[in-house]
């Protein structure tokens, strides 16, 4: 699997990640982001998605609504925090049938809590802190 590596970014230069990002991005992707609790999974959601025309203010983190819906100009997004939920309640959500979808594109935070129930082909993102600073992040990205 092809991997592409990103050392040191700092939020000022997130841009050069996103833009890799959305050029190898398409309708019916599943994407899934680790990382640890405030890597920055949800910001670089909100700066995807707002470089594919959303409005980044209205692009909020689903912790407590689990499963958040965006669409605009024909294209359907899923943003999933699975940092709550197992295996059982993730086929509850039924989350499968959105990820096999091919019109949707399927962002999934915290993949490892649901990791047994995915079955799907998906692309990661690895999330991290650079070297230990808090304010600069690694990025591994595959499949993309």
């Amino acid at each position: 699997m092809e991997r592409k590596k990103f050392d040191g970014i700092v939020e000022d230069s997130i841009h050069i990640v996103v833009n890799y990002i959305v050029e190898n991005l398409n309708k019916g992707d599943n994407v899934l982001l680790y990382g640890d609790l405030g890597a920055g999974k949800t910001t670089l959601i909100k700066k995807i998605l707002s470089k594919l025309g959303f409005d980044e203010n209205k692009i909020l983190s689903p912790t407590f609504t689990l499963i958040n819906e965006y669409e605009k100009n024909g294209l359907k997004v899923y943003h999933i925090d699975a940092y709550r939920i197992n295996d059982d309640e993730a086929e509850y959500l039924d989350i499968q049938s959105l990820m096999e979808n091919e019109d949707f594109i399927v962002f999934i935070e915290w993949p490892e809590n649901i990791e047994n129930y995915l079955s799907v082909f998906f692309k990661k993102i690895y999330i991290s802190y650079s070297k230990g600073d808090i304010k600069k992040r690694d990025y591994i990205l595959e499949g993309f």
